[in-house]
C-alpha cells in the first residue's frame, strides 16, 4: 500500500522517479506527502498509469490484482533462466 511513510523511505532520488513516471499525480504539486499518496492511489490516477503499460506488463498487473494481494514472489529467479 502506498502511504506517506512508504513515500517518505523512498528517498530524494526515488521519489524523483516516481514523479517522473506518474505525471499525472505530481500536478499541481501535491501539497504533503499524505496527498501525493492519495492521488498515487487514486482510480483515476492508477487507470491513467494502467493505460501507458505495455499488455506484458498490464497483463503482470492484472495477476497479481486478482490474487487480492497475496501473491508471494518467492526466491527470486537466476538470471541463467529468464
Amino acid at each position: 500500500m502506498i502511504d506517506a511513510s512508504w513515500l517518505r523511505g523512498l528517498g530524494k532520488d526515488r521519489l524523483a522517479e516516481v514523479l517522473t513516471r506518474r505525471p499525472e499525480a505530481a500536478m499541481p504539486a501535491p501539497g504533503s506527502l499524505n496527498q501525493l499518496a492519495e492521488r498515487l492511489t487514486n482510480a483515476e490516477s492508477v487507470v491513467a498509469a494502467m493505460r501507458r503499460l505495455n499488455r506484458a506488463t498490464l497483463q503482470v498487473a492484472e495477476a497479481l490484482a486478482a490474487l487480492g494481494g497475496q501473491a508471494d514472489p518467492g526466491p527470486p529467479c537466476p538470471a541463467s533462466r529468464m
